[in-house]
């Protein structure tokens, strides 16, 4: 005969009840634990700690980025500890199904994103065509006699152009620039240095004019003038070009973190994904990195100022002019222009420093940037040959160099 329950049905209940309240505890306490954590964490994350941790090279340049990460974790840990203290049990135990839920696909999204990268190219953070420098600061620079798609992309002195004869005897200009000017998809002959060394010489039957690019790619103001400083014044040039990008007071912390041999992050790539995407929509805005680089009393500008003011010391102190050239961004944006103030207070703080100034917006824009640009940052050649030609009705019109006079 079975044995019968000596436990009375009320009893029964009673323990179920407790286990059910026990239980609830604990999830209550897990969700304010969680809360606590995140508002804690979001209140004491700085700038130096987000970016050990979440960007790829160590680095965050969207300072506004912080503050949306701090308001973020401040937030929903807020409302976990909201849900902790207010809502019933059933509640509690939904959210957590739907952030299982969500972990459940977040980690399907990052382990598809892995296997398309793993796929994609077998080395895809080795840069080519670079090699690292022996200047200090500079990193790196143009690996001589580079050759790419059966062509050579760099002579056999480190310069994106063919492999000819400089004299000292010439009048020499030299450009340092980024990789605008060290532009492999545009032919040598297209880059606007050489198309200015073309104008120069067919305008006023000389061949006595030569033209050194000695762009880099990545490179930010600092290491231009850098570069300026250790190869381009050994020519005695004349007259000096500087590059402008809107990115420049910001270095390519990737090549630079590569040939210092500092390992990259190993981050979850769904969030690099996600991160690209909202600046993809926030870009065409101007809300990203090109304006807060050039923010007043920012660490950025503060050293940008201090190398237009080392480039007004050198032109004074080696008898040269300097004419820095302003590329824009060539972006189709639903608002007016963006990023005008950048262009101006790039402008003001140039002349400033006794720097000539040619800024190509008006002339790209009224050409369409659908005419000029390569992608968003590079032009094409149309582009290049207005750069020229915006250089060289300045050089004749400012008398820049003596033949000009």
């Amino acid at each position: 005969m079975p044995k019968q329950s000596t436990l009375s049905p009320p009893y029964l209940v009673q323990l179920a009840r407790r286990r059910t309240h026990t239980r609830g505890w604990w999830l209550r306490a897990i969700f304010m634990l969680a809360g606590l954590g995140l508002i804690v964490g979001g209140a004491l994350a700085n700038e130096v700690w987000l970016a050990a941790h979440l960007a790829p090279h160590g680095h965050i340049t969207e300072v506004a980025y912080v503050y949306v990460l701090r308001a973020l974790a401040v937030g929903i840990g807020s409302g976990c500890a909201i849900l902790a203290l207010a809502t019933s049990i059933r509640t509690l135990q939904n959210c957590l199904l739907m952030i299982a839920g969500l972990g459940v696909a977040l980690g399907g999204f990052e382990a598809t994103l892995r296997l398309v990268d793993w796929f994609a190219s077998a080395h895809p953070d080795n840069p080519t065509g670079l090699q690292a420098s022996a200047y200090p600061d500079l990193f790196y620079e143009n690996a001589p006699n580079f050759r790419e798609d059966g062509e050579q992309k760099f002579n056999s002195i480190g310069m994106r152009d063919d492999e000819r004869v400089f004299s000292a005897e010439r009048t020499t200009i030299v450009v340092v620039g980024d990789s605008i000017e060290a532009w492999r998809a545009v032919p040598i002959a297209e880059l606007y240095p050489r198309r200015l060394e073309s104008l120069l010489n067919t305008q006023h039957n000389t061949a006595g004019v030569q033209v050194l690019n000695l762009g880099v790619t990545g490179y930010s103001l600092h290491q231009k003038r850098l570069m300026l400083q250790y190869r381009g014044l050994a020519w005695q040039p004349k007259l000096a070009v500087v590059g402008y990008c809107l990115n420049d007071p910001i270095p390519a912390w990737e090549l630079i973190n590569y040939f210092t041999n500092k390992p990259r992050r190993k981050l979850w790539k769904s969030v690099d994904f996600l991160n690209a995407r909202v600046r993809s929509l926030l870009h065409p805005y101007g809300l990203d990195f090109y304006h807060e680089g050039h923010r007043p009393g920012t660490q950025t500008w503060n050293e940008l100022v201090e190398d237009f003011h080392t480039l007004g010391q050198l032109a004074t102190q080696q008898n040269v002019k300097v004419i820095l050239v302003i590329f824009p961004l060539m972006v189709d944006t639903p608002v007016a222009y963006p990023w005008l103030d950048v262009h101006r207070r790039v402008t003001e703080v140039a002349r400033q420093n006794g720097i000539e100034v040619i800024d190509l917006l008006a002339s790209y824009r009224s050409a369409g940037f659908s005419q000029v640009r390569a992608d968003t940052v590079h032009p094409n050649t149309i582009g290049h040959r207005l750069a020229a030609e915006a250089l060289y009705s300045a050089i004749t019109e400012r008398h820049l160099l003596p033949f000009s006079n």
